[in-house]
């Protein structure tokens, strides 16, 4: 009878054993089951993307300044490079006062700013967007934000540089006072591709006009002023994807974690 019992237990032993197997296998596949709609949306879907800005520095914005006066008898003529006036204002204007015979007045001012390209990258940048806070603008025709194509000096981050931009970003006619955005998108992936450090942009002076004075202000870099509580310093707004299935490695390890310790539990001793 005690072979016969033994038998029996044994029997019991392995039909027991099979039922908890077929168990915590079920239990298994309802594990993974919950994960499948997760698993499609992660193929379906894009990695969302990231938002950031940055602000332009004070040497990545300026104008250069020109003036000139002519009278009876002899002229003037003075010419510079600001960052900003006393209130870290940009300028692009274009002044002409005729007096009447010799007596005459030129003023012209064209703007430039330079943008750091720096931790950015072409395959994963999204959008650019360029943010810029307008004070002024005062004028029956237009300029223009030009970007620089080719870049024959290579942009250093210093807007003294005052290199010309030749292809048209916005018109100024688009620009109203208050806060503006400029998508910027395809000229900084055109820089990113070129491996440039900066993407440069101008603002050159309006056409001339007699007695007339044709300007466009805005904050740049240098400005301490405040709207509504934030700096009204030019920035930059990029969304970036992260790198292509970020995500989907983070949940996949996750998966394979809890699935391991599901198939092989800890010993309890």
């Amino acid at each position: 009878m005690r072979g016969v019992s033994s038998t029996l237990s044994r029997e019991g032993k392995i039909a027991r054993k099979a039922e908890v197997d077929q168990a915590e296998g079920m239990n298994t596949c309802k594990f993974l089951s919950k994960f499948v709609p997760l698993v499609a949306v992660l193929f379906v879907l894009p990695d969302a993307a990231v938002s950031s800005t940055f602000t332009l520095t004070a040497q990545n914005t300026g104008y250069y300044w020109y003036q000139r006066q002519n009278w009876s008898g002899g002229s003037d003529t003075q010419s510079g490079f600001l960052y900003g006036d006393a209130t870290g204002l940009l300028h692009t204007q274009r002044l002409y006062d005729y007096y009447g015979g010799s007596d005459r007045y030129w003023e012209q001012k064209s703007t430039y700013l330079q943008i750091s390209l720096d931790g950015l990258n072409s395959a994963t940048l999204e959008s650019a967007s360029l943010w810029i806070y307008v004070v002024t603008n005062d004028s029956p025709v237009a300029t223009s934000l030009n970007h620089v194509t080719t870049q024959s000096t290579a942009a250093s981050g210093d807007a003294s540089q005052q290199i010309p931009g030749d292809v048209s970003a916005v018109s100024s006619s688009a620009l109203n006072v208050g806060w503006n955005q400029v998508d910027i998108t395809s000229f900084i992936l055109a820089d990113l591709e070129k491996s440039y450090s900066y993407s440069a942009f101008s603002i050159p002076a309006f056409d001339q006009s007699q007695d007339e004075n044709r300007i466009l202000s805005f904050y740049g870099a240098s400005t301490t002023v405040e709207i509504d509580g934030s700096s009204a310093k030019p920035y930059v707004e990029v969304q970036v994807v992260p790198e292509p299935g970020t995500m989907s490695l983070l949940v996949f390890g996750g998966m394979a974690l809890a699935l391991a310790m599901r198939v092989f539990p800890r010993k309890r001793g």
